[in-house]
């Protein structure tokens, strides 16, 4: 046991980098000393089209939860049935305080609370401002029977 101790200690006394050397190299890995993206870098790394996906399933018995990019200085979110001109333009103001709610960068959709129809798809539009430009991203929102409810 004391060929041990004493094998483990000149180990560690022959090693050239203290432990202060050794965090700051594991930490190094995670971390960059760049210069923050310019204005013209985040508009280039900025796609209109990846705002949402192109299509959202959610059970009758779940929650949709979307956020607006970061950065944005408004938004707007517009739930409308595509089939049906008959119900209005928008069902974010026809269910409000009934299970679809959203603030200026959050949608949630609680669709037990929502009168949405199962088997349906809905149209959900996304519109930001960001950097004095309007950016519109639309999606599909399906709505399916979940199990339990089978």
């Amino acid at each position: 046991m004391r060929w041990l101790f004493i094998v483990i200690t000149v180990l560690l006394m022959s090693c050239s980098h203290s432990l202060d050397d050794m965090v700051e190299n594991y930490n190094g890995a995670f971390s960059s000393e760049e210069e923050e993206e310019t204005e013209e870098e985040k508009k280039a790394d900025f796609a209109e089209s990846d705002m949402l996906y192109e299509k959202y399933f959610v059970a009758d018995n779940e929650t949709l939860n979307l956020s607006a990019p970061s950065g944005c200085s408004e938004c707007s979110w517009t739930l409308t049935d595509p089939t049906d001109s008959s119900k209005g333009e928008n069902f974010a103001t026809l269910f409000e305080g009934s299970g679809i709610g959203y603030s200026e960068k959050r949608f949630v959709l609680y669709v037990p609370n929502s009168n949405l129809e199962t088997g349906k798809t809905y149209k959900l539009v996304l519109s930001v401002s960001l950097n004095g430009n309007t950016y519109t991203d639309t999606c599909a929102v399906v709505i399916y029977a979940a199990l339990e409810n089978l």
